[in-house]
């Protein structure tokens, strides 16, 4: 232990890295906590990000232009999904076909990795359904300040950045090193302000070239820097849960497995903490009737872009007590494309539910 140094940080002694820059990947994700390995070759980026655009085009819970499907009818431009960090929320963008071979692509390279750096042999891996996300030019994330995302299991963390450059994460080395992630409070552990200026002296900066996944513990202390660009920015957000367990990540309050229920009925999965994926946040009831700035020029209210944007299958009838007013909405986080009654995507074979679901993570003789 050499290499690191013990702070008073979060009630606890935490180990912060202070050694020699890592030689390998392994080295890496074992001394610093994150690691970079190459999913795509860069030079398909671009092909990439037209696969990524054409998925766009498939989701079927979108009111389309018959003359130009990336618009409206009123021909406005889509905005999938209101907000700054721009992730997705409807079922559509966890089941179509580019997001699932994605993973797929990524699920070896990945289990090959974890399988030098986990020591436990009974360890079993299974990947998370998480967001696509594209940010457009201009638009700019909510900073967050430094944390742990604590969820009380083993969770991997990261994305694969589509773009044709690099993206960046900002972190502390090592302080996932003696962590027990089962022991920590669950939640959005926020670190405390006095102790910040002790902490961010040590804060590093880890390029993620393009075509590259980036693997972290979801305990290590890091930040969501805010930042515009004058360019749009492609990710697929991605999770890999470890544990000795046979049930997946997705287990209801019963100890029932419901990963079955998520694929056969292409549904909105829950993100790793639990929480739903929404398609705009509680602040953006502030604009209910009052317009706003979407973005690509479409200034309107929440309740209008809703009811102009999403088909009718979605939508529902509410009444606001604050403008004595029936207005038409839909709900802030969608359910699933089999119970708004749009097609399917192909169905999930056994072999490619099996990625979703606990497998050995090494090959025991």
């Amino acid at each position: 232990m050499d290499d690191y140094i013990k702070l008073d940080l979060d009630n606890q002694k935490t180990c912060v890295y202070i050694g020699p820059k890592h030689e390998t990947p392994v080295d890496s994700y074992k001394k610093i906590g994150v690691v970079t390995l190459k999913i795509i070759d860069p030079a398909q980026i671009a092909d990439y990000q037209k696969q990524f655009h054409n998925a766009q085009l498939s989701f079927p819970e979108y009111q389309r232009s018959l003359d130009s499907p990336t618009h409206r009818p009123d021909g406005q431009p889509l905005i999938y999904v209101a907000g700054g960090f721009a992730a997705y929320g409807n079922p559509g963008s966890f089941h179509n076909m580019f997001a699932r071979d994605l993973i797929k692509k990524a699920y070896p390279i990945v289990k090959d990795f974890l399988s030098k750096v986990i020591k436990n042999k009974n360890t079993k891996i299974s990947a998370i359904k998480d967001r696509m996300m594209l940010r457009p030019a201009g638009k700019q994330p909510t900073a967050e300040a430094w944390h742990r995302d604590v969820i009380g299991k083993h969770i991997i963390g990261g994305w694969i950045n589509l773009d044709t450059k690099s993206q960046y994460f900002t972190f502390i080395p090592g302080t996932h090193v003696d962590i027990n992630p089962e022991t920590l409070d669950k939640g959005f552990a926020l670190i405390p302000k006095d102790q910040l200026d002790n902490l961010k002296k040590y804060q590093h900066r880890i390029e993620i070239p393009p075509g590259h996944i980036i693997l972290f513990p979801q305990y290590i202390i890091h930040t969501v820097e805010s930042y515009k660009k004058n360019y749009n920015q492609y990710r697929l957000f991605t999770g890999w849960y470890l544990s000795e367990s046979d049930k997946s990540l997705y287990v209801d309050d019963l100890g029932k497995d419901y990963i079955d229920n998520i694929l056969d009925n292409q549904a909105v999965p829950p993100l790793p903490g639990g929480m739903k994926p929404p398609l705009f946040s509680p602040n953006h009831y502030n604009f209910l009737f009052k317009p706003f700035n979407f973005g690509e020029d479409i200034k309107e209210s929440l309740s209008e872009w809703v009811q102009n944007t999403f088909k009718p299958n979605i939508h529902i009838t509410k009444y606001s007590k604050t403008y004595d007013k029936t207005y038409t909405f839909i709900p802030q986080h969608m359910t699933s494309l089999r119970e708004y009654g749009f097609p399917l995507y192909p169905e999930y074979s056994l072999d490619e539910k099996q990625l979703y679901k606990p497998t050995p993570l090494f090959t025991l003789n």
